[in-house]
């Protein structure tokens, strides 16, 4: 999920730049959080931040939507491709070569790996 963390979140959210204490440009880092929450919690799509934050209308009210309009926005692929992730356990350690995926996510991984 790197690849997609660095392309659309590392901006606001890496060492460079935290905003929100939040820090996206390791797995660590990533997992860990910021000062609003666990950004993704292992198997647990309701408690993690950040897929609720992507999740929310573009034009929310209270401008929680992440990324924010104005920046890259994740594709509906690369959302349902972090959600697996997510829901799978949210592995540190598991190489996208070789690992099984819904077919539906298999292009959206092969467009990732081709860079």
């Amino acid at each position: 999920m790197l690849p997609i963390l660095t392309a659309k979140c590392n901006k606001c959210h890496s060492e460079e730049k935290s905003k929100g204490d939040l820090r996206m440009d390791t797995y660590e880092m990533a997992m860990k959080g910021g000062e609003n929450g666990k950004n993704f919690v292992a198997g647990n799509l309701e408690e993690s931040l950040s897929i609720a934050r992507i999740l929310l209308p573009i034009d929310d009210d209270d401008g929680e939507h992440m990324p924010p309009d104005g920046k890259d926005q994740l594709t509906p692929e690369e959302i349902e491709l972090l959600k697996w992730w997510v829901k799978e356990g949210a592995s540190g350690t598991q190489k996208v070569e070789g690992a099984k995926f819904p077919p539906e996510l298999q292009a959206t991984v092969d467009g990732i790996l081709k860079g």
